[in-house]
């Protein structure tokens, strides 16, 4: 639905249609306007990888981060900075469904020095456990 004033259509596969036009709830409908379909995506086919991914942008960075991660399955969903001698410096933790997400991860509020870090995404389903490390530069 696009609230532009215009009724918007969805038709199954099934749908039975009348004199070339689709029948639905024993009503005609003729559409018109001048929007037509460009493509139908079947949101069941679209692949999912089979574990858990991340990656950082940008990196090397000044202030904050993007973490975009993409889950197999819903579940918690453990997102960890530690320092290069393994001091964890934040964490956070929240219930996600499958599919790509993103956080953002500001260093300037850690009170830390310039260097290499760790970024580690954990998700717990009831498929298992899974886990991804990214490495990142922070330049104050």
């Amino acid at each position: 639905m696009t609230g532009d004033g215009v009724d918007d259509i969805c038709i199954g596969e099934n749908a039975e249609y009348q004199g070339g036009f689709p029948l639905i709830n024993n009503r005609v409908y003729i559409m018109k306007g001048v929007r037509k379909p460009t493509g139908v995506e079947d949101e069941s086919r679209t692949e999912l990888p089979a574990e858990l991914t991340i990656r950082t942008s940008p990196n090397p960075f000044n202030g904050s981060t993007k973490v975009n991660y993409t889950l197999p399955g819903e579940g918690m969903v453990d997102l960890r900075v530690y320092d290069t001698i393994g001091r964890e410096i934040h964490k956070s933790t929240s219930f996600r469904t499958k599919g790509e997400h993103s956080e953002m991860i500001d260093f300037s509020m850690f009170n830390v020095s310039s260097g290499a870090y760790m970024i580690r995404v954990s998700s717990s389903s009831g498929d298992g456990k899974a886990t991804a490390t990214v490495k990142v530069v922070y330049i104050k």
